[in-house]
């Protein structure tokens, strides 16, 4: 809550319309924490993997860039919208990273889903990802 303030007196007040924990057209961008991890075993698998619990990022919802312990960009790629989200779809970002070994990085937040924190799952080579979001 005191980053939104703290972002609202920089901002227009129209950017910032109110206070209280509620998403509105005027979010431009998730917060979101990750809650799990799984990393793809030999044996075919998904075997925990601790790195990053409890990481943050951000994401800004008109380019898709993921930015903070987590990012969807690089030298070697930028990412997509392929979905803005709605009541109905989830809110869905492509990231093809074209280097030697080419990999492919995937966002999917639940934006439809019930109350203000979404679930999402963010996959990057063998990783998974999963946690919450809030608008922001």
């Amino acid at each position: 809550m005191v980053k939104r303030w703290l972002i609202c007196g920089l901002l227009s007040a129209p950017l910032c319309v109110s206070g209280l924990p509620q998403a509105s057209a005027y979010e431009t961008a998730y917060q979101c924490v990750v809650k799990a991890s799984k990393q793809l075993a030999d044996d075919g698998t998904l075997e925990t993997w601790d790195y990053y619990l409890d990481a943050e990022f951000f994401v800004d919802k008109a380019t898709g860039r993921m930015n903070g312990k987590l990012k969807n960009h690089g030298l070697h790629g930028d990412p997509t919208v392929i979905d803005p989200g709605s009541n109905q779809q989830a809110f869905k970002v492509i990231t093809v990273h074209e280097h030697e070994w080419h990999s492919v990085d995937y966002l999917n937040v639940k934006s439809f889903a019930e109350g203000y924190e979404k679930p999402f799952v963010f996959s990057s080579g063998t990783v998974v990802y999963s946690g919450t979001c809030k608008p922001y």
